[in-house]
């Protein structure tokens, strides 16, 4: 790896993990209104509790198993569909957040690879390979579903829970209730 590739690579990795975040707010409500593969993604999250072990099953960033790092609160992300698509397939360099566009995400072609670069490239800022690759289709339905569905919706509740899981879900017992949530609001005020 030269000089420049060793400079610009946490550069990379800075920028992105401080600009992913914060991209502008207005860009999430242009959002709001479902794709058309938000029904994809909703189906892949049910399905696939691998993103639960970092993210939890509401994608609060109460990760659901011990052993994984904590992730992101989707919840409270303000990325767009496109910026959250890109996140799931090519990862964040420097992070514990793998990618899942399997062998197209980074290829030995920087025009066509992740970031415009190889994992080589990246050498220990490489993203880990995710446990099961994902297509582009069930990427951006996964994009779009938390965007629509969990983006900006605050804390987790109880009722917010067993509409999405059902009534029969176990999970959902840990949650507060609405009433709670308000009440918790209140007393902040």
């Amino acid at each position: 790896m030269n000089r420049i590739q060793r400079i610009a690579l946490p550069v990379l990795a800075i920028c992105v993990a401080f600009l992913v975040p914060t991209a502008p707010v207005m860009a999430q409500e242009e959002e709001r209104v479902p794709g058309p593969l938000a029904g994809i993604g909703e189906d892949f999250w049910r399905a696939q509790p691998t993103c639960w072990d970092c993210h939890g099953n509401m994608a609060n960033g109460r990760n659901e198993d011990p052993r994984s790092p904590a992730g992101a609160n989707l919840r409270e992300s303000l990325m767009d569909v496109a910026t959250l698509a890109l996140v799931i397939r090519c990862g964040l360099p420097g992070t514990p957040m793998p990618y899942f566009g399997g062998q197209r995400a980074y290829t030995d072609d920087p025009a066509t690879s992740c970031y415009g670069t190889t994992l080589d490239t990246l050498g220990a800022q490489a993203p880990p390979e995710g446990g099961e690759s994902m297509n582009t289709r069930q990427i951006d339905g996964l994009a779009q579903f938390l965007i629509y569905q969990v983006a900006g919706k605050g804390p987790v509740t109880k009722e917010e829970c067993v509409a999405f899981y059902g009534p029969t879900a176990s999970s959902c017992n840990r949650w507060p209730t609405e009433a709670e949530v308000a009440a918790e609001a209140a007393a902040a005020e």
